[in-house]
């Protein structure tokens, strides 16, 4: 989940309606949070989709449990996450692991692993290993991102990297041979791709320096058996079947129909 991408504008915190979860044999209202995290979650004016979404209205309904998605709250991350931290009955999605490091929240999960890459244009040979090679190479990033945050902490210098405010000229710099890589998490880099009619399969990943596992948050409050019982059915979700293809595959081959990069 980059940072820029949670920075959103105030007029999100505007939307005020809740989403209604019910565990087996008793009911428990919970607003239900997310921040723009494409494609886990994807903000249309006043829809929202996305594997994340998606992946929710499932488990709710493996678990026989009514939840109706058009209901989730949007809102900045670091919003979300104070009011799950602090208030009853919230629950947020995406959320990364080492955010919830130390804390009381009650997690369903992972739901997926997102992947911070350096990602290049395919058939180029680039061999990555360690920042003293990443460093020989220009590398576009989205200024204040979780992506290039994760890559100062692993050795980058802020003022070597070709920095933008958000994706389109990172990407437009790699495709035009201005960069030689791009750091973004790698399925917010396919999403990408497909909204800008741009065949995945032309760019690959040359390294993974991070990876966060993200989880669904629920506040310290929610019942035990509720929490159980979505995991349950998230594993459920997510084992394969008879073709090797689970349930959570099929959903994101919804949102990225060129599948995730190689």
């Amino acid at each position: 989940m980059a940072g820029l991408i949670r920075n959103m504008s105030a007029w999100l915190l505007s939307l005020t309606a809740l989403a209604v979860l019910a565990a087996p044999g008793r009911t428990q209202d919970t607003a239900v949070m997310a921040a723009p995290l494409p494609p886990y979650c994807i903000n249309k004016g006043l829809h929202v989709s996305g594997i994340g979404v998606d992946t929710m209205t499932e488990i709710m309904a493996i678990a026989k449990a009514p939840f109706d998605p058009k209901q989730i709250k949007l809102m900045p991350f670091a919003v979300g996450l104070k009011k799950v931290l602090s208030l009853r009955g919230q629950a947020l999605l995406n959320v990364p692991q080492d955010t919830t490091d130390g804390t009381t929240l009650k997690l369903v999960g992972p739901v997926d692993v997102e992947r911070y890459a350096l990602i290049g244009r395919k058939g180029r040979g680039l061999k990555i290993s360690t920042w003293k090679d990443a460093a020989r190479y220009k590398i576009a990033t989205i200024r204040g991102s979780d992506a290039e945050q994760a890559l100062i902490a692993w050795g980058a210098d802020p003022t070597a990297l070709m920095r933008s405010s958000a994706h389109i000229l990172p990407l437009y710099q790699l495709a035009s041979k201005e960069a030689d890589l791009i750091a973004l998490p790698d399925m917010a880099m396919a999403y990408y791709l497909e909204t800008m009619g741009t065949h995945g399969q032309a760019y690959e990943i040359v390294h993974i320096y991070k990876r966060v596992p993200l989880f669904f948050a629920f506040s310290q409050d929610t019942d035990n058996g509720l929490v159980k019982c979505l995991n349950g059915a998230l594993k459920t979700l997510q084992r394969p079947g008879p073709d090797g293809k689970s349930r959570f595959d099929v959903i994101v081959e919804k949102y990225l129909p060129d599948g995730r990069l190689p």
